[in-house]
């Protein structure tokens, strides 16, 4: 299960979120018995979801969720974010450009 995230470090939520959804997926793969993709070798997730990137690039200063749609339906954030399941995920490592 998850390990314990420390509150008073900067992007706590981020890595909170991060660790929600590797779980998430873990228990929808023990369920289902199919292969889910691996992280990247890095350790890094291949993708997160919109509002846990905007954590990770801004911190406490992230921008609301409307306005990550609309950069993102601006072609604002690089690589553009995909639509799984309803929800959109980004790399971790996608840039914002104005």
């Amino acid at each position: 299960m998850a390990a314990k995230i420390d509150k008073s470090r900067p992007g706590w939520l981020a890595r909170l979120l991060v660790q929600q959804e590797e779980d998430r997926n873990r228990e929808i793969a023990e369920r289902a018995g199919k292969y889910v993709p691996k992280p990247k070798k890095d350790g890094q997730p291949r993708y997160v979801p919109l509002r846990v990137w905007a954590e990770i690039m801004f911190g406490e200063h992230a921008p609301g969720i409307n306005t990550l749609r609309k950069w993102m339906h601006e072609g604002r954030i690089y690589p553009p974010p995909k639509k799984i399941g309803g929800r959109y995920f980004v790399s971790p490592d996608a840039d914002y450009m104005e």
